[in-house]
């Protein structure tokens, strides 16, 4: 089936959500690019204390955690720039609290072997929800507190 018509079989609220996942990812990329790492946390909304409220309202969301996931992931990849898995973190977790009210818990990693790399990823009630446990198993994850995400991010 064809782009176009995928695009036309798409149901209006699916249509909806994924123009508001792309505009959403434009305004994260452009946060980032111009916010210093130092107000990252205050906007990213990560707090001491945060993640005793963390994956409250996943279990009862259903397929509409995937769902959202699912549509925003489409998102970023048809937009105009390529949208890294903090981007996509980001705008996937404050789209399922603001629409469904899950407080999902970004987490921050590190590759475990083979070279430097980083990546981040969705959880919450315990059970990753953006990414897979393969992929996640290779990084080891760090405490996204206040004081050490900008360190983090340099």
């Amino acid at each position: 089936m064809s782009k176009v018509a995928k695009l036309l079989r798409t149901p209006p609220a699916d249509l909806l959500l994924i123009a508001r996942a792309w505009c959403l990812f434009a305004y994260v990329d452009w946060v980032i690019g111009r916010r210093d790492y130092a107000r990252w946390p205050q906007w990213m909304k990560i707090k001491a204390g945060d993640e005793r409220r963390e994956g409250e309202g996943h279990r009862n969301a259903g397929g509409r955690t995937a769902r959202i996931i699912r549509l925003s992931e489409i998102a970023g990849r048809h937009h105009l720039k390529t949208m890294n898995c903090l981007r996509r973190c980001l705008v996937q977790r404050r789209l399922l609290r603001k629409l469904i009210g899950v407080r999902a818990e970004l987490v921050l990693g590190v590759k475990t072997e083979g070279g430097f790399g980083a990546h981040s990823w969705l959880r919450a009630g315990g059970a990753i929800i953006n990414d897979s446990p393969e992929v996640t198993s290779c990084y080891r994850s760090l405490a996204a507190s206040e004081e050490a995400l900008p360190k983090l991010l340099l």
